[in-house]
């Protein structure tokens, strides 16, 4: 782990690995070669040349220093040359196996797909294991259509979020303003990884090229200190108790504490983090719904049925704050809010919390988990439905759609504090802190999301207010 001191003991991470491409050249070099390290110019300089040769650049981290639970991997300022190519198609991420191994060789990958079908981009996540480097992404529907600007920077990620979970990311900035990301599930058998790869797809169809330069590769690998935290500093004796580490990849900061590192607590942002020390718990997220604007970067409005509208609602006299989801004014008008597709909650080990209220008469409101936004598959939801004499349980296990009533009214003016815990057998719906309904039958099978439902009952823009929402795995 490198790091840097500046004064007051603080540390800020520099990475496990990392290479500008100055002085010499460490990279492993085989083919024409279409991929190399140029040593006057300090770049990487990558041609994603698809041709029957194996044409590939490497670099050793060495045995046992990539995790087979999580990591990040940065391209800073990838720079594209050659764009709108013909049939060209390479990979680039981190491989069990060296420059002996073409795309045709069996191997574990973790990784992006440059695929270039001479109109539109094709970029994608994209694993192998023990296999050969497909020419598709694994699934087929995950890539996503993008077509890079000649002469601009951009910022790449490839984060294997777990042993069975990965994304990509593209941004326009150092890492701040994402144009993309893509979520994809990979077996936890895929691991031993070891070289850092850009490599050309071997096959003798010809093309024209991508062509494009990396100013800086970066590599952070998981800490042993705590789960899920990238590229914490060992406690080896020779850091002060008191000392503090700024993460760049999490964006949080750690305090040394008489031999371990604790994520320093932000009161602003949740009274359970104030509470509760959770620096070494699994994924947690929690959202106030406030300030003046709505945070597309965290939620996407989705209209399944017209188009409707996400209101701040916190500087709006007589109402209770938070966000006003709305539906539009037509006939069985329906919108959602989903937490950007990340789907990583586990559907069996996971709880969800939110304080929120109908809004509105004629209206079906939902707050829960879900795997699609449109909730026609695997979903839990807590339900207040105007036609409905009380609250409901209601959920579907990728086929059946079943609802439970509960024993509490429903209501379009009582602000209710929700939460649904998720079980191996059952899920259970509390309202206020009482347990409501327990449902055993068609509980989701497929990981989860936060996200919220409106669906107007007549033709009036009819929906929801949402002040507080909370997710964490079990």
């Amino acid at each position: 782990m490198v790091v840097t001191h500046k004064a007051g003991n603080r540390l800020v991470a520099v990475g496990a690995f990392s290479d500008d491409f100055s002085g010499s050249d460490n990279w492993s070099e085989v083919g024409v070669p279409d991929v190399s390290v140029n040593t006057t110019t300090d770049k990487l300089v990558v041609k994603m040349d698809r041709t029957s040769t194996n044409n590939k650049c490497v670099y050793d981290l060495g045995v046992g220093n990539v995790s087979d639970i999580r990591w990040v991997l940065r391209y800073h300022r990838v720079n594209f040359s050659v764009v709108g190519a013909s049939n060209s198609l390479g990979y680039s991420g981190i491989s069990d196996s060296g420059t002996g191994t073409a795309s045709s060789g069996s191997q574990d990958f973790i990784g992006l797909i440059w695929n270039d079908n001479g109109e539109n981009g094709k970029y994608g996540t994209l694993y192998a294991n023990g296999s050969a480097l497909p020419s598709l992404n694994n699934t087929g529907s995950y890539q996503m259509t993008f077509t890079p600007t000649v002469g601009v920077n951009y910022y790449v990620e490839i984060e294997r979020l777990s042993t069975t979970q990965m994304i990509i990311r593209f941004y326009s900035d150092a890492f701040k303003t994402k144009i993309f990301e893509i979520w994809q599930d990979i077996p936890a058998a895929v691991g031993g990884l070891r070289y850092l790869t850009f490599q050309n797809y071997a096959s003798n169809t010809s093309d024209t090229p991508i062509e494009f330069t990396v100013d800086k590769v970066e590599f952070f690998n998981e800490s042993n200190n705590i789960k899920g935290v990238v590229g914490l500093p060992a406690v080896d004796g020779t850091l002060y108790n008191g000392s503090t580490f700024a993460d760049p990849t999490t964006g949080k900061a750690y305090t040394l504490q008489y031999g371990s590192w604790k994520e320093r607590n932000k009161p602003a942002d949740s009274i359970r983090e104030l509470l509760h020390d959770y620096s070494s718990g699994k994924q947690h997220f929690w959202e106030w719904f406030s300030g003046t604007g709505f945070d597309s970067s965290v939620w996407s409005l989705q209209n399944h049925s017209g188009t409707g509208t996400v209101i701040m609602n916190e500087f709006v006299s007589l109402t209770p704050g938070g966000i006003l989801l709305k539906t539009a004014a037509s006939a069985d008008a329906n919108s959602s809010l989903d937490f950007n597709n990340i789907r990583q909650y586990d559907q069996a080990n996971c709880v969800f919390i939110c304080v929120g209220r109908r809004y509105d008469s004629s209206t079906r409101v939902s707050f829960g988990m879900t795997n699609t936004a449109n909730r026609t598959a695997n979903f839990a939801d807590s339900v207040d439905d105007s036609s409905n004499t009380n609250k409901s349980l209601r959920s579907a296990d990728g086929s059946t759609i079943s609802e439970t009533q509960g024993s509490i009214a429903v209501s379009a003016v009582a602000l209710n504090s929700i939460k649904l815990e998720f079980g191996a057998s059952n899920i259970k719906m509390y309202i206020d802190g009482v347990l409501d309904v327990t449902k055993t039958t068609n509980r989701p099978a497929a990981k989860l999301q936060p996200s919220f439902d409106a669906l107007t009952r007549d033709s009036t823009a009819n929906g929801s207010i949402i002040r507080y929402c909370e997710a964490y795995n079990t």
